[in-house]
């Protein structure tokens, strides 16, 4: 177990804010069906109940035409 106290992964969370301002969220998950509400919150990173996964990342990755930028962050 960790004591540490820092976010470990300010790189990724630096990604979803840079990737947040680029990018319409709502339009995003209507483009890969998914509810804006949701989607919101897997950006969110206080909200522990929902993450971004896998098959989100790749679902985003193509309705932004191909912005690199979450996988970048990873």
């Amino acid at each position: 177990m960790s004591n540490q106290r820092i976010h470990s992964h300010s790189h990724f969370a630096g990604a979803c804010d840079l990737f947040k301002q680029a990018h319409n969220i709502s339009h995003l998950a209507e483009s890969i069906g998914m509810s804006s509400h949701v989607l919101h919150n897997k950006f969110n990173p206080a909200c522990e109940r929902h993450n971004l996964t896998a098959q989100d990342l790749i679902a985003l990755y193509h309705a932004s035409e191909g912005d690199e930028t979450l996988f970048d962050g990873l």
